[in-house]
């Protein structure tokens, strides 16, 4: 166990599966194999954004930390993007954002703060019809407000997306130009950006950069 800047602020996502009760015991270890590689692939294209290592909990659920907290909405979009791209599995996802009192060295479960139980409690609380929560440390302000509708608007738009578009959506997250894509999925241009734009794709990336832009500002000032 260490200590943290008790002025430092961080991301916590929590999340658990949608539907892994039809999973198959060998379907699930693949799943959980994979989230085990989320921060490195997401580190690749956002260094140290992540922490290494995804703790799995009560067999469906996961959580990650978010070092760069202004990452969290990305980070958590990249992974149900993911696992729908790959086993056309979805996940609910809490995003917390605050302080961290203690951080284990190898199990967030054993790590306190309010990142933490922002996350936690985010998850428990999610409503039927919702798949992302957002919550941040202190009192509720106009930016806490905006940026947790924001999170409901890429929650919508995430839910929607098929199969084949979070294929592109997983790579758009991570800055992958159309070229790339299309190269790594062996498919013309033209498919990749049809596939973008049905997907409400420059919506997000928008969403995105306005909710990255004002979290950095507010975390600054907060700090």
């Amino acid at each position: 166990m260490s200590k943290n800047d008790p002025t430092a602020l961080y991301g916590v996502l929590t999340g658990d599966l949608v539907g892994s009760s039809g999973l198959s015991p060998t379907a699930l270890d693949e799943v959980r194999d994979f989230l085990q590689t989320v921060p490195l692939l997401f580190n690749n294209a956002f260094p140290k954004a992540l922490r290494k290592g995804v703790d799995i909990m009560r067999g469906d659920g996961w959580q990650l930390l978010v070092l760069e907290p202004r990452l969290a909405a990305r980070s958590a979009l990249y992974v149900r993007f993911s696992l729908k791209a790959r086993f056309e599995v979805d996940s609910r996802v809490a995003i917390g954002i605050g302080r961290v009192s203690a951080l284990h060295r190898s199990s967030l479960a054993k790590s306190s703060g309010a990142a933490f139980q922002l996350s936690g409690s985010g998850l428990d609380g999610l409503s039927a019809g919702h798949r992302m929560a957002y919550a941040t440390e202190g009192e509720e302000t106009r930016l806490a407000a905006a940026e947790a509708l924001l999170v409901r608007w890429l929650d919508r738009l995430a839910t929607a997306a098929t199969q084949a578009q979070s294929v592109s959506l997983a790579g758009a997250v991570l800055k992958m130009t159309q070229s790339e894509l299309a190269q790594a999925e062996q498919v013309r241009q033209p498919t990749v950006n049809r596939k973008l734009h049905a997907s409400g794709w420059p919506d997000m990336e928008a969403v995105l950069a306005y909710w990255e832009d004002i979290a950095e500002i507010g975390y600054n000032v907060e700090k």
